[in-house]
């Protein structure tokens, strides 16, 4: 066997050690390192963690948790709004377009709240006017809006909006706290142990009821409003052939003439009268003093003879 081959395994053997060796001495760095990592990032984490903690339940989270509320708050976005308008219109045919508006507000679903109608009568003219209040799904308030401006000549139009948002809120505490008084009151009465005990409790149960009664009735009759806009159209009928008699032609020439006569005829009536009433007067005292007077002028005439 040659020395070569016999110092084989020995260096073999050698290689091995020191890489066990090294091995050993890295690992126990990368341990150290791993551990000291480890120790870091447990108080940059404990740290952070508590940094992190604090932000979102103090100045970030709780911020922006609180923003989110506020923009998504029913009050901010639904706001309660009560439409209302009045149009007046001057129209050609008063039946076809009070018709019409009829027709199309039950088609929108809306209703006729109410209406009027007047009848005008001049110089064998006969034309007519009226108002309609229309009460309209609060969508579609600016649709009927629209076709009702479309029926005829507009001579006037407004419309107005108050928000009630407020006023609801209010209502719906004082329910509430009416409800929770009612509610003791209720618990009171069961313990009561006397008569006088028991009628004072009704009685004062009995003003609270009302008043939770007005506040329903009040809170039914603005979510009306606010469901249904109102809109009042008044309506004016043309007349004379839609003309306004303003001009001058033939049967107003013709009608001035002959007021004219009538005039006349009236002064001539009304100088009668006058002079029948004061002729007693006349008589009575005019007479005498004609005579007076005549007497008097002849005595003025008749020449004094002298002595």
């Amino acid at each position: 066997m040659s020395t070569k081959t016999k110092l084989l395994p020995v260096v073999v053997a050698l290689v091995v050690v020191l890489s066990g060796c090294a091995g050993f001495g890295g690992g126990g760095d990368a341990g150290d390192g791993g551990a000291g990592a480890d120790a870091s990032s447990a108080m940059d984490g404990g740290d952070g963690g508590g940094d992190g903690g604090v932000a979102p339940s103090g100045d970030g989270g709780g911020g922006g948790g609180q923003q989110a509320d506020v923009s998504t708050s029913p009050l901010q976005t639904d706001r309660a709004i009560i439409h209302t308008g009045t149009l007046t219109l001057r129209v050609d045919e008063y039946d076809a377009v009070r018709s019409e508006l009829s027709q199309r507000v039950r088609s929108i679903g809306g209703y006729v709240g109410g209406s009027s109608e007047t009848q005008h009568t001049s110089e064998n003219t006969t034309w007519r006017s009226g108002s309609l209040v229309l009460r309209v799904p609060a969508d579609r308030f600016s649709d009927m809006l629209t076709y009702a401006r479309e029926r005829g000549a507009v001579l006037n139009a407004e419309t107005s909006t108050e928000d009630v948002t407020d006023r609801l809120v209010d209502i719906e505490a004082r329910m509430t706290t009416l409800e929770e008084r009612r509610s003791r009151l209720r618990t009171f009465y069961d313990r009561a142990n006397t008569t006088e005990e028991l009628l004072r409790i009704e009685e004062r149960l009995s003003n609270v009821q009302v008043e939770i009664e007005k506040l329903r009735a009040e809170k039914r009759s603005l979510e009306q409003r606010i469901s249904y806009a109102t809109l009042r159209v008044e309506l004016r009928e043309r007349h004379d052939n839609g003309s306004e008699t303003t001009g001058t032609d033939e049967r107003t020439v013709a009608s001035v003439f002959f007021g004219s006569v009538t005039t006349i005829v009236d002064i001539g009536q009304w100088s009668l009268l006058l002079l029948a009433g004061a002729l007693p007067y006349l008589v009575v005292f005019g007479v005498p003093a004609a005579l007076i007077y005549g007497l008097s002028r002849r005595v003025e005439d008749v020449p004094f003879e002298r002595e």
